[in-house]
């Protein structure tokens, strides 16, 4: 059995496990204190009856709040930030997306095509789901998965041809809507090599459970003929 959040390949992941546990932890503390007050008082039949006002005790319990209120909302802010580099850095390379009923197309920017790719001007495919078999993983292996390059930061373009989608892989702490009409940007880089799956987040028609995402992920060193 297991408990807690996936484990997160990806800086803004392990931010968010790390986000996560905090929050946890606080809400804890809160819960214990609270609960132990109203055990206390539920069982003491002492009443403050000469305590008509403590202004001491009214500026205690106004700054507390506002303290938990901070450790709580610093943390937050950092991930938001940290959530919209994609604005801040310039990435390696981009690749676009793009969701349709019931796949996903890929296609690569030619940076990242001269870089890793020779002889190839143009890469561009169209990824479903694969046959299940006993060396697939049921409902998330892919006949052709995403290919990235570890420690690599690429700028993710998305956008759909039908319906809205949404591209989630937990494991990369990425997310991301896939709206007609709209191009959508973000920003994502795995910190470690293997394969990553995800699936289709947002209800989009009957065969919505069969558009899972592969990403493999490659040393840097990789380079395809």
């Amino acid at each position: 059995m297991h408990f807690g959040m996936i484990n997160s390949h990806s800086p803004v992941g392990k931010f968010l496990d790390l986000f996560h546990d905090w929050s946890l932890f606080v809400l804890i503390i809160i819960s214990i204190l609270v609960f132990s007050i109203l055990y206390i008082f539920s069982f003491n039949s002492y009443f403050f009856n000469d305590c008509t006002e403590s202004k001491i005790l009214e500026v205690v319990w106004t700054i507390i709040p506002g303290l938990v209120l901070l450790l709580v909302v610093v943390p937050s802010f950092y991930g938001l930030y940290l959530l919209d580099l994609n604005s801040l850095i310039f990435p390696f390379s981009s690749i676009k997306v793009s969701g349709r009923q019931w796949y996903w197309s890929y296609g690569y920017s030619t940076s990242f095509l001269n870089n890793y790719f020779n002889n190839s001007q143009n890469l561009s495919y169209d990824s479903y789901q694969h046959n299940y078999s006993q060396t697939n993983i049921r409902s998330l292996d892919v006949d052709l998965p995403l290919i990235l390059i570890s420690k690599l930061v690429v700028r993710m373009l998305l956008s759909s041809n039908d319906v809205i989608h949404s591209f989630a892989v937990p494991q990369l702490g990425f997310k991301l809507d896939c709206v007609p009409g709209r191009l959508n940007s973000s920003f994502l880089v795995s910190s470690h090599i293997g394969k990553f799956f995800g699936q289709c987040s947002e209800i989009c028609g009957a065969n919505h459970s069969f558009m899972p995402i592969s990403i493999e992920c490659l040393p840097s060193n990789t380079s395809f003929n």
